[in-house]
């Protein structure tokens, strides 16, 4: 899975959640405003006939409401929710607003003017909350845009005439009611905004501080499956053919005896360093350093055509690079220092293995067995580069190479044909 994709992935799985509460949100709205709205009705000894009517319309939109909320708890399901339904869901909460002023000033008969004193004028600002919900700051801007355009449309279309009297029921208490308990739903919702976009930020730093502790043991071009979201496919591994070259330094017991651990660690580090810039050079992968020695492979996470050329490649710029550093210790009046490597191509397990602590990429496999043994034969040649008649082979060479006797491996019922490398050090 790509990183693109996965951020689709989890954008939309953020949005269906988003909508999913926001359904609630609804339901609920609808159900404490008709508490609120009932409460507030028997407190009273019985409301004026406009009021009867406004109370009428009212219950007709929270009806409408409580069915839109219905429809969006259904629709935000994986499979059922689609990219639009935000928009149309919003869309529907501003046209119910401005719908309910419309009849509100209307049903009365006061001047448009008063709509801020309307109970439904308060509706508008626990939409704009609702979209804080979101992810999407143009669904936030549009909202906005089509409450405030609508408003003004309204103000300029609706019948001028009117008087301020008309409004007195409206500071009545179960509208005053309606308008604190809106308030209160306005400021519910923000404090859940905020507490949700804490618990997504919390999340979201905990994922990246365990992919970041995982990685840490990871080559890096198996730490970026990672960022794509490949835990478990890391996990599962997969099978490839793979190039692999185990290289080791010769006579580094013996060195190790006259260098001071400063000086050890120096002198590690710089065969690290050639290592690493010649497998980044060929596109190799170092799977592990353990002491003096090295793993590269080539082919993870995925084949190429040229893994087996890039092996022997790498392979005999590695030479090179220690040779020139060998010469520089040696003008340094330092003694000179020679590598053996054992090149192999073939079949292999490739994946991680450990739990959410550390996590370790690894090969397995004949393969790998057979590349280890290579190294070990050098040890007969005085170092240099040992490789198996069949990396060779798909390496599609076969000039300035050595044949050598057949080896038994050991756990392997066939012998290997090897060879040794006779050519320059880098081609």
């Amino acid at each position: 899975m790509s990183i693109e994709s996965l951020r689709e992935q989890l954008f939309l799985t953020a949005e269906i959640e988003a909508e999913r509460f926001l359904a609630i949100l609804r339901l609920t709205a609808v159900l404490v405003l008709a508490l609120a709205l009932g409460a507030a009705l028997l407190a009273v000894d019985g409301p004026p006939p406009a009021a009867q009517r406004q109370i009428v319309v009212a219950g007709s939109v929270m009806a409408v409401y409580a069915g839109i909320g219905l429809i969006s708890y259904l629709t935000a399901r994986p499979g059922r929710f689609r990219r639009w339904m935000p928009w149309l869901f919003t869309t529907a909460d501003c046209a119910l607003v401005l719908f309910n002023v419309a009849t509100t000033v209307l049903n009365i008969g006061a001047p448009p003017a008063t709509v801020w004193v309307f109970p439904a004028i308060w509706l508008a600002p626990l939409v704009l909350v609702f979209g804080s919900l979101h992810y999407r700051p143009w669904l936030q801007g549009y909202a906005a845009a089509v409450l405030v355009g609508g408003l003004v449309l309204l103000l300029a279309g609706l019948p001028q005439e009117g008087t301020l009297e008309r409004i007195l029921p409206l500071l009545d208490l179960p509208p005053t009611v309606v308008r604190i308990v809106l308030l209160g739903l306005a400021g519910l919702v923000l404090v859940l905004a905020a507490a949700r976009r804490k618990a997504l930020l919390e999340r979201a730093i905990e994922e990246a501080v365990e992919r970041t502790n995982l990685a840490r043991y990871l080559p890096p071009e198996i730490a970026a499956l990672l960022a794509a979201g490949d835990v478990e496919q890391l996990r599962r591994g997969w099978d490839v053919r793979i190039g692999i070259l185990v290289v080791d330094i010769r006579g580094f017991t013996s060195r190790s005896e006259h260098l001071a651990p400063p000086e050890l660690s120096t002198f590690l580090g710089t065969f690290r360093h050639h290592v690493v810039k010649a497998a980044l050079t060929h596109r190799g992968v170092v799977d592990k350093f353990v002491g003096d020695s090295a793993i590269v492979v080539f082919g993870v996470p995925e084949g190429h055509a040229d893994d087996a050329r890039r092996t022997l490649d790498c392979a005999r710029h590695l030479l090179r690079r220690v040779a020139a550093w060998s010469d520089r210790l040696t003008a340094a009046g330092e003694a000179p220092v020679r590598i053996g490597i054992g090149a192999h191509f073939g079949p292999a397990f490739a994946g991680a293995v450990g739990d959410s602590s550390r996590l370790e990429f690894t090969v397995l496999g004949d393969t790998v067995n057979v590349a280890a043994r290579l190294e070990q034969i050098t040890r007969e040649t005085d170092g240099g580069l040992v490789a198996s008649a069949a990396l060779v082979a798909a390496a599609g060479e076969g000039d300035h190479w050595l044949a050598l006797p057949t080896h038994a491996v050991r756990g392997r019922e066939q012998p290997i044909d090897i060879l040794h490398w006779q050519g320059e050090q880098e081609t």
